[in-house]
């Protein structure tokens, strides 16, 4: 527990020089869902997952090396720091050609949503206990049925970040006001989707990712607008607790241990993960199959499918822990550099570029906020939004 302690104060010494009237709240709304998640993990006892140990039988020096990995993580937040000079602000012109994009993905979006819709409603009535049996259990696909009009859906629906920054980046621009209004409703596509399997995680990220970019952008709402932002956000609010709350009380028999199991486990699944691989002679990891399958199909090698059953395969333990499973301490650390690295240099660079700041911010924030669970990127759809989102960056001059 000592290690898990060490944690928690390396998490306080990392934001206190960030502590200032300029330093925007998205930066600590990001910072807060690291600490939370750590400070929750003293109250919850990892012996109620099957095959874990007792808190005190793990190695303080795991708890510790996942303090300094966090930290390094949400190390971005200092190039971010000061929200008055983002670029997010500034008025930006949208091209011909960006607003024949946005046509596109407006469309396509709004054909996700109307597909995937009546899949949601269907799961949502038949329960989250029941559909995650038929899915994980029974290995039934029939929530989406597995043709190229889901797959085209699934893709749009994949961006949704990006729509939320485009968004609030079209708040001070020359697109018409029947295009923002569109670009608002196409960020509900990945809710939607998310809902088609009964997840949670698809409200709790687009709630998330909105209250950030409000943050940023509330200097600009005049009062009127503002009041309708708290109108809007009371509704949608209530809403998403109430799903939230059914999914939850279906999936669990108690709410509270399924709440806990969701953002108090994540230390215990990091350290369970390195002494469980590391049991094994020559190690267990999954390669690129599980959480990098593009790299698997580039290249010509067949893409493994792992049953995952025990309880340390498949618990969220943050994307750090996947990174782990892919090739061990080596791979984890380099493929962390490698991530981290791409977001400051990139912010740092598009300090008069909006639209590729934007881009850079939404990635990053996308990344962060999910990877407190897992690394939701690493699916095949993931995979692909890496990388449009890295090509897109680095190829973005405005």
């Amino acid at each position: 527990m000592v290690g898990l302690v060490i944690c928690l104060i390396m998490l306080i010494l990392f934001i206190i020089p960030l502590v200032n009237k300029k330093t925007g709240y998205d930066v600590y709304i990001i910072w807060g869902v690291y600490f939370l998640s750590t400070f929750l993990s003293f109250f919850f006892d990892p012996k109620s997952f099957d095959g874990f140990k007792s808190a005190e039988s793990y190695s303080n020096l795991h708890f510790i090396l996942y303090g300094l990995l966090i930290c390094y993580s949400l190390s971005p937040l200092y190039v971010i720091k000061e929200r008055d000079k983002r670029p997010l602000l500034n008025y930006f012109k949208f091209s011909f050609k960006h607003n024949n994009i946005i046509n596109i993905l407006i469309v396509g979006n709004i054909f996700a949503i109307v597909y995937m819709l009546p899949y949601a409603i269907k799961s949502m009535a038949l329960g989250a206990t029941e559909i995650r049996n038929q899915v994980l259990v029974l290995e039934e696909t029939f929530v989406l049925p597995p043709t190229i009009l889901t797959t085209i859906a699934v893709a749009f629906s994949t961006f949704f970040s990006v729509y939320i920054g485009l968004f609030y980046l079209s708040l001070k621009s020359n697109l018409t006001k029947s295009k923002k209004i569109f670009l608002f409703i196409i960020s509900f596509s990945y809710v939607v989707n998310s809902l088609c399997f009964t997840g949670r995680d698809g409200l709790i990220f687009y709630l998330l990712l909105t209250i950030i970019f409000i943050t940023n952008y509330w200097g600009i709402f005049s009062r009127l607008e503002r009041k309708r932002i708290y109108l809007l956000g009371f509704i949608v609010g209530g809403l998403g607790l109430f799903i939230l709350t059914k999914i939850t009380n279906e999936r669990f028999e108690d709410s509270s241990n399924g709440t806990m199991g969701y953002i108090a486990t994540q230390p215990y699944v990091f350290a369970e993960n390195i002494d469980k691989r590391n049991s094994f002679a020559n190690g267990f990891f999954y390669g690129t199959s599980v959480r990098f399958p593009l790299v698997n199909n580039l290249t010509g090698q067949k893409v493994v499918e792992y049953d995952r059953e025990e309880q340390y395969e498949w618990t969220f333990g943050t994307f750090l822990t996947d990174f782990y499973s892919i090739n061990g301490l080596v791979t984890m650390l380099l493929l962390l550099v490698f991530f981290i690295e791409f977001f400051k240099y990139y912010l740092r660079k598009s300090y008069n570029m909006p639209l590729r700041f934007m881009l850079t911010y939404v990635f990053y924030i996308h990344f962060i906020i999910s990877g407190l669970f897992y690394f939701k990127l690493g699916t095949f759809s993931g995979n692909i939004y890496i990388l449009v989102l890295m090509i897109l960056i680095m190829i973005t001059r405005r």
